[in-house]
């Protein structure tokens, strides 16, 4: 047999094997249907859908409700939200908890004097307002002014009149109400002199207001020294803390004091600390008048 003869029918075997193959394993790649009178879904080559019967639709609770929810009229009429009862808000359709929080605010106090005081409401959304708010009516009587509510009659002060020119306290009988009257003087240097006269026990020279640090010039024309009752010290009873208060007593003058003192039992008068190197002549015409 020639070779292209043997070609032929080679190839020829070939396809008819694979033709076999291909019939015996066709079938199981076909859908089985359970049902032999149904129709072959490989007849037209589409697919067959079997619809499910649907269950009857039964009606929610709530939707059964809202008709008997829809039932209450809405009636919308003018209101003061100062004024309106809990039914009228029930009758404009608000919410309890609208109609709850409106009673607290007025319980507390507080008053509606605009429609922005409405919209304020904690919890109020812009839709509701929207809808409130064409009737909206404010009394303006109702409203009292705070200016009315806490206003209070002024009462009169006396008017604090400067001294003139030859006018003149006494330094030693002046609170600090009349020392202000001084020209220049005021509520802080009128209590430092008051003070600084109290250590001293009692001014005995006008002079002795240049010892306030500070103090304005021209002080001394409008004082003068009326009484000389002065407080005196006695320097054998005396504390530490007492010694030292006085404006011409050091903390250290203080100790020799109570050391003189423990050393002799007493003090018989300044010339006994006029000896001592702590106090100076100064010193000693300073205490003078103030040491019996």
């Amino acid at each position: 047999m020639p070779k292209g003869e043997r070609r032929l029918l080679t190839i020829a075997l070939l396809a008819f094997l694979v033709g076999i193959i291909v019939l015996c394993f066709a079938d199981r790649f076909l859908p089985e249907t359970s049902d032999p009178t149904s129709p072959d879904p490989r007849r037209d080559g589409l697919p067959r859908l079997r619809l499910r019967p649907s269950a009857p639709r039964t009606q929610s609770p709530a939707a059964t409700s809202a008709p008997a929810a829809q039932s209450k009229s809405i009636n919308m009429s003018p209101f003061d939200p100062n004024t309106v009862t809990p039914g009228q808000m029930e009758r404009l359709g608000m919410k309890p908890w609208l109609i709850r929080r409106i009673e607290k605010m007025r319980e507390g106090g507080f008053v509606f004097k605009s429609e922005r005081d409405f919209a304020q409401i904690y919890g109020l959304n812009i839709n509701e307002f929207r809808r409130l708010r064409p009737y909206i009516r404010i009394d303006s009587s109702f409203i009292i002014p705070a200016s009315t509510l806490f206003a209070k009659e002024p009462s009169p002060r006396p008017r604090q009149t400067k001294l003139g020119e030859g006018e003149k306290i006494d330094l030693n009988h002046a609170d600090t109400t009349l020392l202000k009257r001084i020209p220049g003087i005021g509520s802080y240097y009128a209590s430092r002199i008051y003070d600084y006269g109290e250590r001293l026990g009692g001014y005995v020279s006008t002079a002795q207001l240049e010892e306030i640090e500070g103090l304005p010039l021209g002080v001394e024309q409008y004082v003068e020294i009326g009484d000389t009752s002065i407080r005196h010290l006695d320097l054998d009873t005396l504390s530490m803390d007492q010694l030292r208060r006085h404006p011409y007593i050091t903390y250290q003058q203080a100790k020799a004091i109570i050391e003189l003192r423990r050393r002799r039992g007493h003090i018989g008068n300044l010339d006994q600390l006029a000896l001592h190197p702590l106090f100076s002549h100064d010193d000693i015409e300073r205490l003078r008048p103030y040491v019996e």
